[in-house]
């Protein structure tokens, strides 16, 4: 195989924000559904202080 990158033109380069923002705003439902919510803030406040 060769190595190269491949671009895909169909998402924007700040793909990565914008999945981690639709995360942090459904943390409630993932709280509500049973998830840990102490492991949801963690990530919401490491993600905060990385930007």
């Amino acid at each position: 195989m060769d190595n190269k990158i491949n671009e895909c033109r169909c998402v924007s380069g700040n793909w990565t924000t914008e999945m981690m923002e639709k995360a942090i705003g459904s943390m409630q439902m993932a709280v509500d559904a049973g998830s840990s919510e102490r492991s949801c803030r963690m990530l919401r406040r490491q993600w905060l202080a990385a930007r």
